[in-house]
């Protein structure tokens, strides 16, 4: 997939993304497109993590932001082989609903060159 569609892609995500979330905050309902004009009542908020020395103060953030919020489910996905203890942890803490996924990374795609290019 060619550099400036992938960036297309990204940003129009995150504009979709962003419209959604000040909206739900505005109080103010999106029509479901699966509903017709019925408004949208739950929020899933995807959170890819891996293991890093910042990675619980991260968590904290994004579940203290997203704890003001009405019918949300927040699924962590790891990149490992197992559960961690300190996402488990964390996760048992949070007043909202939540789901922890594992999906570790195969190893031939963890050092790619375009990871690498700035």
């Amino acid at each position: 997939m060619p550099v400036m569609l992938k960036k297309y892609l990204t940003l129009l995500l995150v504009s979709w993304t962003l419209l959604n979330l000040l909206t739900i905050l505005n109080h103010t309902p999106l029509p479901s497109p699966l509903q017709g004009s019925a408004p949208m009542t739950s929020l899933y908020v995807i959170t890819p993590t891996y293991t890093r020395a910042a990675q619980r103060a991260e968590l904290t953030r994004v579940s203290q932001a997203l704890a003001g919020l009405a019918n949300v489910t927040w699924i962590v996905v790891e990149d490992s082989q197992h559960f961690t203890e300190k996402v488990t942890e964390l996760l048992s803490r949070v007043s909202i609903q939540s789901v922890q996924l594992l999906g570790a990374m195969p190893p031939e795609q963890k050092n790619l060159q375009w990871k690498k290019q700035p």
